[in-house]
């Protein structure tokens, strides 16, 4: 069944989430002061990890080419704007 899940992620430039395999990465906002993405991801196949890059603007991109870029976001009263990718 095809669902659509949150993920909360961390301010860091990389870290793994959990995710079934598949999946396709909607968009990525924040909610309640967090970041988070969400997909959409059928239940029934196998979670595996996959890798998020946080980049803030202004900060060099390594391995543009092995990135999807999933959104943009802004950090509401600390002028920060961040730029997410999935790694393939």
């Amino acid at each position: 069944m095809i669902t659509i899940y949150k993920y909360e992620l961390d301010l860091t430039d990389r870290q793994e989430i959990r995710i079934k395999n598949g999946a396709n990465i909607l968009d990525a906002q924040i909610q309640d002061r967090g970041l988070c993405i969400w997909a959409e991801v059928n239940t029934e196949h196998l979670t595996v990890p996959k890798y998020i890059r946080i980049y803030g603007t202004g900060h060099p991109i390594k391995d543009l080419e092995s990135l999807n870029y999933i959104g943009t976001v802004q950090i509401p009263n600390k002028k920060l704007v961040f730029h997410v990718y999935l790694e393939d």
